[in-house]
């Protein structure tokens, strides 16, 4: 009997250290499994960023797909905008130059009026007088000079005869 209960004590031993190293081995079987849920977690979680990622890029695809619609029906208004632009530019110039000939005009104008213009007026009247009274004195000249130059022509006239 104590040889068989040495051996069923040997045989505890045994089944002990089996026994610990299948608790050991459980333990590292736990610590893998932890391991491994933490990963699928992780791929699960992964796979949603990526399905989330696909319907953001689809929304997206969309989203520019509408841009591009919409830019194309705005392209002809845009031309036609920018052609409105250039007028508006164009006539804006226009503007300014009629703006710049009107102020000249005005300072023209303001220069131009009753008191000058009659002063103006008198003076050419005064000139045209003045010429008109040079010409007839110039026409009565050039007739003495004639009635001179024939007085002269008659005595060599005379002479030559």
């Amino acid at each position: 009997m104590r040889a068989q209960i040495a051996e069923i004590k040997t045989e505890n031993k045994g089944v002990k250290r089996k026994l610990a190293g299948m608790e050991g081995t459980i333990e590292d079987q736990r610590h893998r499994l932890e391991f491994l849920e933490e990963e699928l977690a992780m791929r699960k979680a992964r796979q949603i960023e990526i399905a989330d990622f696909g319907t953001l890029k689809d929304s997206f695809v969309s989203l520019c797909n509408k841009m591009k619609k919409i830019t194309a029906e705005f392209d002809p208004t845009c031309q036609e905008l920018n052609a409105y632009k250039k007028k508006y530019e164009e006539k804006e110039k226009e503007l300014l130059e009629l703006e710049k000939k009107l102020v000249a005009c005005q300072g023209k104008l303001q220069k131009v009026n009753a008191r000058n213009v009659n002063k103006r007026i008198k003076r050419r009247d005064e000139s045209i007088t003045k010429l008109k009274d040079e010409n007839a004195e110039l026409s009565t000249l050039i007739q003495e000079l004639r009635e001179d130059l024939e007085q002269s022509r008659k005595p060599t006239q005379l002479i030559k005869r």
